[in-house]
């Protein structure tokens, strides 16, 4: 079963946040970026949840 667009956006999301930590170093972005990552993934699991 191929990837529906929430779950694509998710990740376009998380892989953006990823590249702007790489991209800025910065202590905290990381940690910005690590609490952005984790309500993506929340929103994702929550729509995933059978």
């Amino acid at each position: 079963m191929p990837p529906d667009s929430t779950t694509l956006a998710a990740a376009d999301q998380a892989r953006a946040v990823v590249l702007q930590m790489m991209a800025e170093r910065g202590r905290g972005v990381v940690l910005v970026g690590a609490a952005r990552i984790d309500l993506a993934l929340e929103h994702l699991f929550f729509v995933l949840k059978p």
